[in-house]
């Protein structure tokens, strides 16, 4: 929660009401008493921070709760303060109780019974009285609640408020609660082991199924491809022998038309034109033979009888006899031509049907082979089939193998750390489960507290809280040697109770316990020497960018704080005031 404002009224030196504002950037105070005998001591610089603590845990780092902290001319005190999520006020009486009330986002409480409600206020700041002293507050009188000025017992006390008892309430919780998680994954991990051993075995056996039918389709596949292949050969023998058939029709026929070399119908013409010169012969032979007188023909010697003694005609008609003969001959030889011709053509025309027949057979043939080349196997969806779910039995297969190396692993990993954690838990309980957790703590007091020292300076090597049955010692390793806190220099022990301090506050941060974001510092820098002071100076400016408000008092004004981050208290005739 970011620190706003403070309202403080007869707290203190301070009478009346004074009104402070926490701006972005560090608060330097400084204060000047005009009173005999003082100078900036004793101004009220101190009871701001003191104002602050008062308010919110209900005691000073003094340890003043009584009638002392109210103004000595004034029978009541009242202090506010506001943050961005939560106003805290606390008033009090003299010879009366305190009363506290604070509200806020989610949370408002009034009551004149100070413990539950300091209680609750408690839970919502995530700090007590203790731990607001030890890790948000450090002043020069190092007062008597700061974890250094403690006995090594009483810093145990106090690191073990840092711890929390709920924090050592949950480890206990978690390593009871690991035990059982153990026992009960090692029972569940057997089950489900049995299970994935038992689905894997049937996965294997439907795998075994499914390579077994696949072996089948593609023997089947493999059948249906060679009676294809031997039918595509066969129509292609068909085709080929059909092919050199019609090629020998075509030379038989080729051979017949050159042997004929006419056509029917020209042997028929020729026929008729020696039919037709033989009838016109014989029609002049008998001409002739009728005006010679001449009978006609003898039927024994078939020559003609003579009418009239013409004989001086008979070299007429025996020249035209012999032309007839010769007709005749000529005819005779024409028609048996004809015959030959109409053989032959009749040859042709069966080898062309024939040829036809071929024909029509190949194209029969070119469409079966189209038919077969284009069959599919009716098979080969299911064989996809069967490949997918044997991709898929085998991926299955796969990830149940992982599956029961995994919980095989994970038992062996339980069975290997189950006596472990019982041993641990028999060996350690509750105090050594306590004990790891301080240690935990303590580390991170060290690592934060050495990075402050760094940035503060001065050589100092690293810081050491070592643990041992009585509490803790704080060492500090310098020029190789472990020195006690309380043996150093006042300026080698403030550099390292500021460095102790800020470890304390991001350790409270790092375990989620603190949710205020200021820091205190009163007149702490006035152990430090110019050098020192400046590095100091340097890491406020820094840290209230990281913590939000740092609140420093300061013997006098350094040259190196911006005259922005100075706050003026003047204190006159025992009043102080802030101008």
């Amino acid at each position: 929660m970011k620190l706003l404002k403070m309202e403080i009224e007869n707290f203190g030196p301070y009478y009346g009401k004074h009104e402070i504002v926490f701006n972005e950037g560090p608060l330097y105070i400084l204060a000047t008493n005009h009173d005999p005998g003082h100078t900036s001591n004793g101004g009220g610089k101190s009871s701001i921070g003191r104002a602050l603590g008062w308010c919110l845990t209900g005691t000073t780092s003094t340890g003043n709760t009584g009638n002392s902290i109210i103004n000595y001319e004034c029978h009541e005190c009242r202090v506010v303060v506001y943050f961005d999520e939560l106003i805290v006020t606390r008033y009090k009486r003299r010879s009366k109780g305190e009363v506290l009330e604070f509200r806020g986002t989610g949370a408002a409480s009034v009551c004149e019974d100070l413990r539950p409600t300091q209680d609750r206020l408690n839970q919502i700041l995530g700090v007590d009285s203790k731990l607001f002293y030890n890790a948000l507050w450090m002043d020069v009188a190092f007062q008597t609640q700061h974890l250094l000025r403690k006995t090594p017992s009483q810093r145990l006390e106090v690191m073990m408020d840092l711890i929390g008892g709920e924090r050592i309430q949950e480890a206990r919780k978690k390593a009871g609660n690991l035990y059982r998680s153990i026992g009960t994954r090692i029972e569940v991990g057997k089950e489900r082991l049995e299970n994935a051993r038992r689905e894997r075995v049937q996965c294997e056996t439907r795998l075994c199924n499914i390579k077994r039918v696949e072996r089948e389709e593609e023997e089947a596949l493999h059948r249906f491809r060679e009676s294809k292949d031997n039918k595509i050969r066969n129509i292609e023998n068909d085709i080929e022998s059909l092919s050199v058939e019609i090629q020998n029709l075509k030379k038989e026929e080729e051979r017949l038309t050159n042997t004929v070399g006419v056509s029917v119908q020209e042997a028929s013409s020729n026929v008729a034109i020696v039919v037709e010169n033989l009838g016109r012969l014989k029609k002049q032979r008998q001409t002739i033979l009728g005006k010679a007188g001449l009978s006609s023909e003898c039927p024994t010697c078939q020559r003609p009888f003579l009418k009239k003694d013409v004989f001086e005609k008979k070299s007429a008609v025996d020249s035209i006899s012999k032309e007839i003969s010769k007709e005749e001959t000529i005819l005779a030889r024409e028609e048996d031509r004809l015959l030959s011709v109409i053989g032959a053509w009749k040859e042709i025309d069966k080898i062309r049907k024939k040829c036809v027949f071929f024909y029509n057979e190949i194209v029969a043939k070119k469409k079966e082979l189209a038919s077969v080349s284009s069959s599919e196997y009716n098979g080969e969806s299911r064989r996809l089939d069967l490949e997918q779910m044997r991709i898929d039995e085998e991926d299955l297969l796969l990830s149940k193998t992982v599956l029961v190396k995994t919980i095989e692993k994970d038992l062996d990993d339980c069975e290997y750390k189950r006596p472990m954690v019982a041993e641990w838990m028999e060996a350690f309980g509750s105090k050594g489960i306590q004990n790891l957790l301080l240690d935990d703590v303590r580390n991170l007091v060290v690592q934060f507290s050495e990075q402050y020292i760094k940035e503060l300076g001065g050589g100092v090597l690293g810081i050491d809280m070592p643990c041992t049955t009585a509490g803790f010692e704080i060492t500090v390793s310098q020029y190789g040697k472990d020195v006690p806190i309380e043996n150093m220099s006042g300026g080698e022990v403030g550099r390292n109770l500021m460095a102790v301090l800020l470890g304390l506050r991001k350790a409270l941060l790092y375990l989620n316990k603190c949710n205020l974001d200021f820091v205190v510092l009163d007149d702490i820098l006035s152990l430090l020497d110019e050098d020192g002071m400046s590095n100091a100076i340097e890491m406020a400016n820094r840290l209230s960018k990281e913590i939000g408000t740092v609140i420093v008092t300061m013997p006098y004004q350094h040259e190196s704080i911006p005259p922005a981050y100075i706050l003026q208290v003047e204190k006159k005739n025992g009043r102080a005031k802030i101008i």
